[in-house]
């Protein structure tokens, strides 16, 4: 992300900043695919099984809480005059997107903190196997907002808004995650047929990619998320295709995984650098100022009940 700023900055300096857009739907469409994939595809699977009721707790259920309390706190502040720049036709919305988006965590340096405080094994387990699905999950939240759509009279109308994204969000969840599994489970038995030979290792890697594509394709042609099929395809290609596959593929699908996906997040973190400095940004004070209290707020309205219920559940 330095390098992006310092080259948007080289850029707006010297030349038309102007002319370096990207599509979003590049971003959509190519870059995310694989990073989401190579998430499932690399998870541990068996620390991840063990504790998956918890985790999908707080990875779904938790997001969602998160983001609910976080976009209402934001609405609040908004209708308090705290923040100002929020659209005047949904704030509500307004909010509950941002919420959406902030609601996703990165625990890297979470992770790195609990190996040099040697933390309890499961403690790990769960925090990382949240952050790998809520990710997804924070992704299909905010696109559900996104395509909310209400008459100009109903988006401030918080019982109708909150019910009818729940029921979205649940239905586009379960339906994904099938969906995942289905061309997972199509691939794994593609490849049981396939010659184990080495010579054929780059059709079985060829293939697992395009398995990866068509759940994603396949979801957002359904109206479903093609994240979360994505993911979940990844996790169950590597438990049933990875071992249908010749020796040479699954030691090539690994590195080509993990290649393809660090140079997409590069060249991601490289370009939202580059939008820090070519874009033109509006700066609210109080979103900033309150950002950080907002979050660990909504994150205390969401672990602590659900470790509650997780611990009764154990």
């Amino acid at each position: 992300m330095i390098l992006g700023i310092l080259f948007g900055g080289l850029s707006k300096l010297f030349f038309d900043g102007g002319n370096l857009t990207f599509d979003n739907q590049a971003f959509f469409y190519w870059l995310l695919p694989i990073i989401i994939f190579n998430a499932g595809y690399s998870l541990k699977r068996k620390d991840f099984f063990r504790n998956f009721t918890t985790i999908m707790l707080f990875a779904v259920a938790g997001t969602v809480v998160s983001a609910l309390a976080y976009g209402l706190l934001t609405y609040f502040l908004y209708l308090a005059g705290v923040i100002r720049h929020l659209s005047k036709e949904a704030p509500l919305l307004d909010s509950l997107m941002f919420g959406a988006l902030i609601s996703a965590i990165d625990p890297v340096a979470t992770l790195s903190i609990f190996q040099d405080v040697h933390a309890p094994t499961l403690l790990y387990n769960l925090v990382l196997g949240e952050s790998l699905v809520n990710d997804a999950s924070a992704i299909v939240l905010f696109r559900t907002f996104v395509s909310t759509q209400f008459s100009s009279s109903k988006y401030n109308d918080t019982s109708a808004l909150f019910h009818c994204d729940t029921v979205q969000f649940c239905v586009i969840s379960v339906a994904s995650t099938a969906l995942g599994f289905v061309v997972s489970l199509l691939c794994a038995l593609v490849l049981k047929f396939i010659d184990s030979k080495s010579e054929y290792a780059k059709f079985e890697l060829a293939f697992i990619l395009i398995s990866a594509y068509v759940a994603y394709a396949v979801g957002e042609l359904l109206s479903l998320s093609g994240i979360m099929s994505l993911f979940f395809c990844g996790i169950c290609n590597a438990h049933y295709g990875y071992y249908n596959s010749s020796q040479a593929s699954k030691i090539g699908s690994r590195y080509a995984l993990e290649a393809l996906s660090f140079l997409a997040e590069i060249f991601v973190f490289g370009y939202l650098g580059m939008q820090v400095v070519l874009l033109d940004h509006k700066f609210d004070t109080g979103l900033i100022l309150s950002a950080i209290p907002l979050c660990l707020i909504s994150r205390a309205i969401n672990i602590f009940p659900l470790s509650w219920l997780a611990n009764k559940g154990r």
